[in-house]
C-alpha cells in the first residue's frame, strides 16, 4: 500500500493527499480517489498526532 501510495503521489506531482480504499469481503483492497486538500484533521484524535506528521513532512520538503 505505501509503494501504491507513494507511486501515485509522485506521479501526480504531489506531496500529500487523502486517499480513500475499501476492503472488499474476501479482503482485496480498492482504491476509489485521492483527495489533494483532504479533510484529515479529525483523525488526531483516533490515529495519533496527523497533524504532526504533515508539519514534519512539509519542513522537511522546505529544508531540502
Amino acid at each position: 500500500m505505501q509503494y501504491f501510495t507513494s507511486a501515485f503521489l509522485r506521479r501526480s506531482h504531489l506531496h500529500s493527499g487523502v486517499f480513500d480504499f475499501a476492503v472488499t469481503p474476501n479482503g482485496k483492497t480498492v482504491f476509489f480517489e485521492c483527495n489533494p486538500s483532504g479533510q484529515w484533521a479529525d483523525l488526531d484524535g483516533r490515529h495519533g498526532s496527523v497533524t504532526r506528521l504533515f508539519a514534519d513532512g512539509f519542513e522537511s520538503l522546505l529544508s531540502s
